[in-house]
């Protein structure tokens, strides 16, 4: 393996790791919004960002949307299977 071939390979890698973490980073978001009721009641989670109005709800939805629509488009640019597995 030629070290452009390994370095092509590592960043690609990486591309696909930053990709996942935009993702599931998204999800949390749309999680904590959906719980955010419960969260406000509950003694630990109370103090969670979104819960504690830290973080207006608008902010973490154009958030969420941002991340998991950049991880997405990214993706299926990037290749039809990182596209697909991101989406899965």
């Amino acid at each position: 393996m030629t070290y452009k071939n390994f370095s092509n390979k590592l960043l690609g890698s990486l591309l696909a790791f930053t990709l996942f973490c935009c993702a599931s980073s998204g999800f949390y978001l749309i999680n904590d919004i959906a719980d955010v009721e419960s969260d406000r009641q509950h003694p630990i989670k109370c103090k969670r960002p979104i819960a504690a109005g830290l973080v207006k709800i608008p902010v973490a939805t154009g958030m969420a949307v941002a991340l998991l629509g950049s991880a997405l488009t990214i993706g299926w640019l990037r290749s039809p299977q990182l596209g697909a597995a991101i989406t899965a």
